[in-house]
C-alpha cells in the first residue's frame, strides 16, 4: 500500500502474481538512478480524486485497475500477454515510450505525449490522443473494430504522428 510519495533508487520492484500494489489517495512514484517496476500482479489506485504520477519505467502482463482519478505513466515501460485495465479513472500515457506487445483494452486512456510502438500490439476500448506517436516504421498496431480513437489536438504545442495503424 502506498500511501505518500515513494522514490526508488536504482531499484527494481516486481510485484508477483497474486499481489496488489495499491494508491490510497493521489501518491506517486519516482526514481533516482535506473529504475524500473515489472507488475504481474495488481497495480490498483484506489483513492484520490487527482494524479498518481508513475515516475518509473512499467513493465506490464498483469491488472492495472484505476478506480479514480488518474493513474499517469511517465517514464516509458512495455504491455505485455496479460495486461488488463479494469476500473473507471484514466490510465495517462505522456511521456516515454511504450511497445505494446499484445491487445489491450481500456475504458480511459489518454495518448498525451507518450510514443508508442511494437508489433501486433492491438488498441481496444475508448483511447483519446492528444499528442505523441502512434507506430514507428517497421511497426505494426491495430485498432480493433471495437476500439475508438478520439483524436483531439488543441494546439500547436502538441505535435503527434501517426505512423502504422490499421
Amino acid at each position: 500500500m502506498v500511501i505518500g510519495a515513494a522514490e526508488l533508487n536504482a531499484a527494481q520492484w516486481y510485484n508477483l502474481p497474486g499481489a496488489v500494489v495499491s494508491f490510497q489517495n493521489s501518491a506517486g512514484l519516482t526514481y533516482s538512478g535506473y529504475s524500473w517496476i515489472m507488475n504481474q500482479g495488481i497495480f490498483r489506485k484506489l483513492g484520490g480524486v487527482d494524479t498518481s504520477q508513475i515516475d518509473v519505467a512499467f513493465t506490464n502482463s498483469g491488472t492495472v485497475d484505476v478506480q479514480i482519478g488518474t493513474l499517469q505513466f511517465s517514464e516509458g515501460g512495455s504491455f505485455n500477454s496479460g495486461t488488463v485495465f479494469t476500473g473507471t479513472g484514466t490510465n495517462l500515457f505522456d511521456w516515454g515510450t511504450f511497445a505494446l506487445n499484445t491487445s489491450v483494452t481500456v475504458a480511459n486512456g489518454r495518448l498525451a505525449g507518450a510514443a508508442w510502438v511494437g508489433n501486433n500490439g492491438t488498441f481496444n476500448g475508448n483511447w483519446n490522443w492528444t499528442s505523441g506517436t502512434i507506430g514507428t516504421s517497421g511497426s505494426t498496431l491495430t485498432l480493433s473494430a471495437s476500439g475508438v480513437l478520439n483524436a483531439n489536438f488543441r494546439s500547436e504545442e502538441h505535435t503527434s504522428e501517426l505512423q502504422s495503424l490499421r
